[in-house]
């Protein structure tokens, strides 16, 4: 708690209330020119105005005796949540330089979500899975993969020639090809030659599990085969 007017002398990005006279100071050590702001997309919103609404549902559940506090805070159950998801996997032939090329690509990827909701119809929401899987791929000895939710239940199904729905479809062409240019602007590039590499899928929640089942397992070494994982 500071008194008002007080000069906290210290690096950090501020935020708080003032309550009689004082105020309640949050400092994180981010940096004062830096702001999460403009990369609070639509879906983050949404999601965040969700889990509160579900923390305020369980909080009362937990208050009529008929819920836990541990289920405020249990585990979100991404990989079985959505139905559709991108994987993006960051690959190298050193630890070296996937740490390089990853690091790198982390200050891209915050940028992909507002990217994809970016698309004229808006017809997609995603959200990112914070945490990030190693692993390691037949041709390549380490790797990292990161996860995003796609919801796609409000777009329009397309029409067969019958006229009858056929399924939904959204072209996420164009936005990946401008973020790959993006990130391919990675300054060090040229000295880790042929050592690196990015590759973006979509994966069905089905296939998502696969994937999960065999990481979980240990079994690290996965393939990127149409045939499956190994």
């Amino acid at each position: 708690l500071l008194q008002n007017g007080t000069n906290a002398q210290a690096p950090v990005a501020q935020s708080g209330t003032s309550v009689q006279g004082y105020w309640h100071l949050v400092q994180l050590p981010i940096g004062t020119s830096i702001s999460a702001t403009p990369l609070v997309n639509q879906s983050s919103m949404k999601a965040l105005q969700k889990e509160l609404r579900r923390a305020l549902g369980l909080v009362q559940q937990i208050e009529q005796g008929k819920r836990k506090w541990s289920d405020v805070y249990a585990r979100h159950r991404f990989f079985q949540h959505h139905r559709h998801y991108v994987q993006l996997d960051f690959l190298a032939s050193s630890a070296g330089g996937l740490e390089n090329w990853f690091n790198w690509s982390r200050t891209r990827l915050q940028e992909l979500p507002v990217m994809f909701e970016s698309l004229a119809d808006r017809s997609i929401e995603v959200r990112p899975w914070p945490e990030v899987a190693d692993f390691r791929d037949p041709q390549w000895t380490h790797g990292k993969a990161i996860f995003l939710g796609l919801d796609v239940d409000d777009v329009k199904p397309m029409q067969g020639e019958d006229g009858n729905p056929v399924g939904r479809l959204v072209d996420l062409r164009e936005v990946t090809l401008k973020f790959v240019e993006r990130i391919s602007a990675w300054p060090e590039a040229s000295q880790f030659n042929n050592q690196f590499d990015l590759l973006i899928r979509h994966v069905r929640q089905s296939e998502m599990r696969a994937w999960l089942a065999l990481h979980q397992s240990g079994r690290r070494q996965l393939s990127h085969d149409s045939g499956g994982y190994r």
